[in-house]
């Protein structure tokens, strides 16, 4: 009995898997017979609209059929039934009723809505011909021909009478256009307000130099109200171009009818007066055009009044310059006083004009004495404060000081002495206060990198020219000339402002050295100072980059090291007389003992240098050693100069043959390979110079011991890497003869033959 329940549950259980299952595939049809529907409606209405756009007759599409959604499967015990055939259709899926499905209609056609945009754009083009175009010719018509009537010679009306007929007209034609402002095309209007505003401003003109009825100063009042209403009729139509027209006569008024004041204060009044108008129509309506158009005329006023007249006093010059810029940047820097988001560029431009004005002011014949320092320091507190508010801006105005101070420094030195190169001292100093002082209010003003580096460079610029201009600094001033770029080496923290120390300080000590007044020593000795102490400048950049991790500061340091012993060898190498010390003792002379602390400050840095950089270490060894083997060879040729052909050229080849074994024995002790290679090749070359050189004019005992040595020499390295290499094996050897007859050795193969692997690596290594 329990096995006969138990065989119709299997039997039930496997009715009702089955059922399941092919329920799941008529769903996976629908699905896939659903996708297929959605796919061809989509394909259907890109066809229609795609024959709509190229005006092609589309067919009707036809009504997919749908399916509607899976049926509720209803759990049962008993037999599967039959699923239908064909479900019925879905009610929202159905094509609508008709004949064909109809899609939503987009555009009337295209040949219609081509015939109507070109009928439009016919329209507007003609409307602005006739408009704007002839409108614009005919207003430019209307008043010439009232400048035309001013300058008629009518005895019946006087110069007066004539210009006040031109105001009428001006004023008629503003009349005009306030009558028609509600009947006609703001344009037009436009149209009738410049002109008359135009008309207007002519009848100034002509009044005052045509007529002379109107002394100067009336005259610039009636352009200015002219102007001034230009401004306010330019409001009324929100008209940007017409305000800016407006504006520039304003400025023009001052330059047609004159400024007879004999000092600029009325006439830069004016324009600053101007340029504010500009600055709020620029804040309350946005007339960006107006600001610009307002800040390049007063800069171009200012400039044609200096060149049109004298300086009247350099303190009236420097109070006037600082006016007219700080009034020009206001907007901008009351913007930046308040937090309020400011455009990098206008913040830049501010920058601009504060350095020409504040460098224009430290002319000679404009400069106050101090002037330059006092207005560097104010813009350094400046800057300082503007910094908690607006970051750009005040670094912007502490880099200002960076070109002023040190300027400023070299005009008082030079105004403040007959004969300045006899004091440059005080120049080198002040110039290194500077760079103190900008580096010391870092901390607040987030810049100062850059007024070090332009005082560091104005130290060299003033140390570099001190041979064409008389004494200059002592050599004993030299390491006063260099704790500026020194300091900027060591305390900058962007890595152009490192490189730029490096690079001053090493330019610097070349030229405090080789351009020192009456130095005690000359000739070698001299250049030997000079390029020692570059180079231990360099050694200190070296270790600076490895420690602070300055990759470009390590690059540009290993340059220098290469370039200041090549030079010294090229020095070295065009002849100049070596004088011997006191001792008897033929290397003691000033070329050797540099070039050994050369190559001791260079080999310093190299080790100095991580192993990642290869390449600067690699640059920094082939240095060392070309140095080495040509400053040696250099005194071998300078003791066998009296020497015949023979010894002489025995000399050089004893000396390289020694020189290469000397290479190969500190490759293998320092487990080296470019260091052998190096002496394996010097070897080749030794060889090549003995067969090609030596023996061509020796005699035979030179000979002898040439080729001799040659051999010996060449035996000896041939043994010595036969023994390293029979060293090895036997290591090697020895160690698998041990391994095999410890009988507390492993008895994986591997492992002794990994162990012998490393001792042959090491060996040979």
């Amino acid at each position: 009995m329990l096995a006969a329940t138990r065989i119709v549950t299997v039997v039930s259980d496997t009715n009702e898997n089955e059922l399941l299952r092919r329920q799941l595939r008529e769903l996976e049809a629908r699905v896939a017979r659903l996708e297929e529907q959605r796919v061809e409606w989509q394909r259907v209405e890109e066809q229609q609209l795609r024959a709509q756009q190229v005006g092609a007759a589309v067919p009707p599409p036809v009504a997919p059929q749908v399916v509607s959604p899976v049926a509720p499967v209803v759990e049962s015990t008993s037999e599967p039934r039959p699923l239908p055939a064909m479900p019925p259709p879905i009610p929202d899926a159905v094509a609508p009723s008709g004949s064909h499905a109809k899609l939503p209609q987009r555009d009337r056609g295209p040949a219609e809505t081509h015939r109507a945009r070109a009928e439009r754009e016919s329209r507007d083009l003609e409307h602005f011909i006739g408009l704007a175009v002839l409108g614009r010719v005919g207003i430019a018509a209307v008043v010439l021909a009232a400048a035309y009537f001013g300058q008629l010679g009518w005895a019946q009306l006087g110069p007066a009478a004539r210009a006040a007929l031109v105001y009428v007209f001006g004023a008629a034609l503003i009349a005009l256009g306030t009558v028609l402002r509600r009947h006609v095309d703001q344009r037009y209007v436009a149209l009738m307000w410049g002109g008359g505003v135009a008309v207007t401003y002519v009848a100034g003109v002509l009044a005052h130099l045509r007529y002379e009825v109107m002394p100067s100063w009336v005259a610039v009042v009636s352009l200015l109200l002219t102007a001034a209403l230009g401004q306010f009729l330019a409001h009324r139509l929100r008209l940007e171009i017409f305000a800016t027209v407006a504006l520039g006569g304003a400025y023009l008024a001052p330059v047609l009818v004159g400024t007879p004041s004999p000092t600029p204060t009325a006439f830069f009044v004016l324009l600053l007066a101007l340029h504010s108008w500009a600055a709020w129509t620029e804040h309350r309506w946005q007339w960006h055009s107006a600001r610009m158009l307002a800040v390049i005329a007063t800069l171009m006023s200012v400039a044609g009044w200096y060149s049109e007249n004298d300086f009247v006093s350099p303190w009236s010059f420097l109070w006037h310059m600082q006016a007219v810029w700080l009034l020009i940047a206001l907007p901008e820097l009351v913007r930046a006083a308040l937090r309020q988001p400011v455009a990098a560029r206008r913040i830049w431009a501010v920058f601009g004009l504060g350095l020409v004005f504040c460098l224009a002011s430290t002319c000679p014949s404009t400069m106050v004495e101090h002037s330059a320092l006092v207005v560097g320091a104010v813009l350094l507190v400046a800057g300082a404060w503007f910094v908690t508010r607006s970051v750009l801006m005040g670094q912007c105005l502490a880099r200002i000081p960076a070109f002023l101070l040190g300027f400023g420094v070299v005009r008082w030195w030079w105004a403040n002495y007959e004969q300045p190169r006899e004091h440059e001292w005080v120049l080198i100093v002040g110039l290194a206060l500077v760079g103190l002082l900008q580096l010391g209010v870092r901390r607040w003003t987030q810049v100062g990198e850059l007024g070090t580096a332009i005082a560091a460079s104005l130290a060299l610029f003033s140390l570099a020219s001190t041979g064409a201009s008389g004494p200059g600094l002592p050599l004993e001033g030299a390491p006063l000339a260099m704790v500026l770029p020194l300091l900027l080496l060591g305390f900058a923290r962007q890595p152009i402002g490192q490189i730029t120390g490096l690079l001053l300080s090493v330019a610097t000590c070349l030229a405090a050295v080789l351009h020192a007044s009456a130095p005690h020593v000359q000739g070698q000795e001299l250049v030997a100072i000079a390029l020692v102490g570059a180079t231990a400048i360099a050694t200190i950049g070296t270790w600076m980059s490895a420690r602070r991790e300055a990759i470009l500061l390590g690059m540009v340091a290993t340059g220098m090291h290469a370039i200041l012993l090549l030079a010294w060898l090229h020095y070295c190498v065009r002849g100049e007389p070596v004088e011997p010390g006191v001792l008897p003792i033929p290397f003691w002379n000033v070329r050797f003992l540099a070039l050994s602390v050369l190559v001791a400050l260079v080999a310093f840095a190299r080790s100095r240098l991580p192993q990642k950089l290869g390449e600067q270490r690699i640059v920094l060894g082939i240095v060392v050693l070309v140095a080495s083997y040509v400053g040696g060879l250099l005194e071998v040729l300078d003791i066998s100069a009296n020497w015949t052909f023979g010894p002489r050229a025995a000399s050089t080849t004893l000396y390289s043959l020694l020189f290469a074994s000397g290479l190969l024995v500190a490759g293998f002790a320092k487990q080296l390979l470019g260091l052998r290679w190096t002496a394996l090749a010097l070897f080749v070359g030794v060889a090549v110079k003995v067969a090609a050189y030596d023996l061509s004019q020796a005699k035979t005992p030179v000979r002898v011991l040439v080729t001799g040595v040659l051999g010996a020499v060449l035996l000896v390295v041939a043994w010595g890497y036969a023994r390293h290499k029979r060293v090895c094996s036997g290591d090697a050897a020895g160690g698998r003869v041990g391994d095999s007859a410890d009988p507390n050795a492993s008895a994986d193969p591997s492992a002794n033959l990994s162990a012998n692997d490393g001792a042959d690596n090491s060996a040979d290594d």
